[in-house]
């Protein structure tokens, strides 16, 4: 199931999750069709017991966000092959769609015990990158990723983008599958301005090692 893995990632084979793929691209189309402003939103999430996470962005509107007109027990109860498949594979009850590139550098969590994600890299990503940063004293800024302090981005370029050091760097395309430890800061920088794939996060897993055991 593994292709291959470094210090913030691994690559999945993508077949073995063809299935999970049909199923997410489905359950979109459904999303959809419940609250149609989703379609052409830079981000939509959905989250079990969560409505503040049930969320439409359009980043011209700021991140706080529209109210999505439906909820994971909805999708749950339309599509539980869905949830079997997400079970097997040991992710939380999330789904999120992101549609726009070249966020600059960011960094976002599930929660604490949860920083490995699921990252199913649909359109638009073809000769892009995936890139982890280590931003030196300006990290100082920042305190640690907390299950309160779930998501931080920063605008590119800033002064620390332009001083931060490349630790790692992942060439990337569409149909490709990873597990990224986005509580890394790191930058997902594409060609265009669109770039759609799917996020999930796996349940208890905080480094690559703890993905290689899941899945060895």
């Amino acid at each position: 199931m593994i292709k291959d893995y470094g210090t913030n990632f691994v690559q999945f084979k993508a077949k073995k999750f063809s299935e999970l793929v049909r199923l997410l691209t489905i359950a979109e189309g459904y999303i959809f069709g419940r609250d149609p402003r989703a379609i052409g939103a830079d981000y939509w999430g959905i989250c079990e017991g969560s409505v503040e996470e049930n969320t439409i962005v359009r980043l011209a509107d700021g991140l706080e966000g529209l109210r999505l007109r439906t909820t994971w027990e909805d999708v749950a109860a339309t599509f539980p092959e869905l949830v079997e498949l997400m079970d097997e594979f040991g992710l939380h009850y999330y789904i999120g769609k992101n549609y726009i590139g070249n966020w600059g550098m960011h960094r976002h969590i599930y929660d604490e015990s949860s920083t490995m994600n699921l990252c199913i890299l649909v359109k638009g990503n073809n000769s892009g990158t995936v890139n982890f940063h280590d931003i030196g004293e300006f990290g100082n800024d920042f305190f640690g990723m907390t299950d309160d302090n779930i998501l931080e981005i920063l605008d590119n370029p800033t002064e620390e983008f332009i001083n931060s050091t490349m630790i790692e760097s992942v060439d990337i395309r569409d149909g490709d599958i990873y597990s990224f430890n986005t509580g890394i800061w790191h930058s997902h920088l594409v060609t265009g301005d669109r770039a759609e794939l799917f996020l999930l996060h796996f349940k208890n897993a905080t480094s690559v090692e703890d993905i290689l055991n899941q899945f060895e």
